[in-house]
């Protein structure tokens, strides 16, 4: 039996550390679109790759928003890779707007002279992945290149722009395949609209 659109949102109604009922609202990208997006995305880094030899791509992942479509993301790509992650915080607890990256784990791995791709979860003003690309670029690699997930339609010029967009989507709270609220809703299928009530009680 497949599960209705409303029985799976019903099913990830949750309350958040503030007491308020939030659940996904609107969906916006289908795991169905996600997983030939996702396909898409490999082929066009591959090919963008293409005559660099056997080098190594570095695939550095911010995480922990990232990590659902890193996962999926490096299994499609046809190529010898290394992986690496930063953690960043931009969005803590139950905030909804970003307060700033804090970065809570560095990079670990030498990529002096390799090329490197920076995945993240999504780019909103860009301020979280300029502040990892400038970085990665002060430890001297051969190349640096980014991919996001989602970017957002914001009114404001961003800090940087991505390389690899996987899809654009409205300037809203969004959550799911990776992205959370207040820890939750990562595992997600889809992409959906962060949906809140009343505090409970």
């Amino acid at each position: 039996m497949v599960d209705s659109p409303s029985s799976i949102e019903q099913a990830f109604q949750a309350i958040d550390s503030q007491g308020r009922r939030v659940r996904p609202g609107c969906v916006l990208i289908d795991p169905d679109r996600i997983d030939r997006r996702i396909n898409d995305l490999a082929a066009q880094i591959a090919e963008t790759y293409t005559g660099q030899g056997q080098d190594e791509l570095v695939i550095v992942a911010i995480m922990t928003g990232a990590m659902v479509f890193l996962a999926d993301l490096v299994r499609a790509i046809r190529r010898p890779i290394r992986m690496g992650i930063m953690i960043v915080t931009n969005y803590p607890g139950v905030a909804t707007k970003a307060v700033g990256p804090q970065l809570d784990y560095d990079l670990r791995i030498d990529i002096t002279d390799k090329h490197v791709l920076v995945i993240d979860d999504i780019l909103d003003t860009g301020g979280t992945l300029a502040k990892v690309t400038e970085r990665i670029r002060s430890r001297s690699p051969r190349s640096v290149r980014t991919c996001v997930l989602l970017e957002k339609d914001i009114p404001d010029p961003r800090a940087i722009e991505a390389d690899f967009v996987g899809f654009r989507v409205p300037n809203e709270f969004v959550i799911g395949y990776g992205l959370d609220y207040d820890g939750l809703f990562r595992n997600y299928p889809g992409i959906a609209v962060l949906e809140s009530a009343e505090h409970e009680g």
